[in-house]
């Protein structure tokens, strides 16, 4: 089904591809991140962060998201400063909007090359911070709100560190570097920046009343307006969640707080590219208390989860008749 590969998709695959209704698959050699292997060493040390990282060179799974992951970082790829806008909720060509930005939260921190087509990382974080300050006049957000960016780039141009922490940017990594530099980044990073507390305590984990359970135009803007392709993943998301649903209360009824998180985790990444807003955050609330290990929240959250599943499954059905045939879900 194309959702289960949705839900499983390797790293390097970008949006759904509007032909083949793939996630797309990138090629080619990656010049990003690249590990020193005289100073890569076997670390024990593991940053548990969603990275939104942005990357122009079109490269399936390039080893500086394998590094990302092999220090625990849950990393979300964006081909150029276009792109990275949009998961976060900015229109670059409609400023004026502030509609979407429960997306700002999706990440703890960006990476991002400072020379990209389209639009480069020192203008996309230029935006990021004009909209930060919008969302904050407008009270989205709270004063001081600020999500870390860290740039990569090429060392040796000259002024090239300056003109990206002037151009809003938190860090700089010179390209090639080793997991060493980005270990000392990321904590210098995290140390002197709250945005990974704000995200944490945004939405109280029991309060979820407000959040919507469906957004259409989360899913045609992925299929770019392909109802007939959105009908046939509606049609995977109403057939493949129930399993990753009875797989999550498995694992809360033998206390496996990591399986649950597991679990949680794909449920809110297939929720997130279907528009099923409110299953998400709560599938995104149990992950974060699977991975505490305070599970005793996670029962009254599942029966939440399993409704806002059958929610969607029925709007999903009355926008898409044809995406009716999904399976009932034990325990709602």
């Amino acid at each position: 089904m194309r959702l289960s590969r949705l839900m499983g998709r390797k790293k390097g695959q970008g949006p759904i591809n509007n032909q083949t209704g793939e996630p797309s698959e990138v090629v080619g050699e990656s010049a990003g991140l690249r590990t020193n292997p005289d100073a890569d060493g076997d670390s024990t040390e593991r940053f548990d962060l969603d990275v939104l990282f942005v990357e122009c060179q079109e490269a399936k799974g390039g080893p500086g998201e394998e590094l990302l992951e092999r220090l625990g970082c849950r990393v979300h790829r964006a081909r150029d400063g276009v792109e990275a806008l949009e998961r976060l909720g900015i229109q670059p060509d409609n400023l004026e909007s502030i509609e979407y930005v429960d997306r700002y939260w999706d990440y703890d921190l960006m990476m991002m090359d400072s020379h990209m087509p389209r639009m480069d990382g020192t203008e996309a974080c230029g935006l990021l911070r004009s909209m930060e300050s919008a969302w904050i006049a407008a009270q989205r957000i709270s004063e001081g709100s600020r999500l870390p960016v860290i740039a990569m780039m090429v060392t040796d141009v000259k002024g090239a560190r300056e003109f990206c922490l002037a151009a809003g940017m938190d860090a700089c990594l010179g390209k090639p570097f080793s997991r060493v530099e980005v270990c000392r980044i990321l904590n210098e990073v995290s140390s002197r920046c709250t945005h990974r507390e704000r995200r944490a305590e945004r939405i109280p984990p029991l309060q979820f009343d407000e959040k919507p359970d469906m957004r259409f135009e989360y899913l045609l803007e992925m299929v770019d307006g392909n109802e007939e392709l959105a009908a046939e993943l509606s049609r995977d998301f109403i057939s493949v969640i129930p399993e990753a649903l009875t797989a999550l209360r498995e694992a809360l009824s033998r206390s496996e707080g990591d399986g649950a998180a597991r679990q949680a985790h794909k449920i809110a990444g297939s929720a997130s590219y279907m528009g099923a807003v409110r299953m998400q955050e709560i599938a995104k609330a149990m992950e974060r208390l699977g991975r505490s290990g305070d599970l005793q929240p996670c029962i009254e959250l599942l029966v939440g989860l399993e409704r806002s599943y059958q929610e969607v499954a029925r709007l999903f059905s009355e926008k898409w008749p044809a995406a009716a045939d999904g399976p009932e879900i034990r325990g709602v």
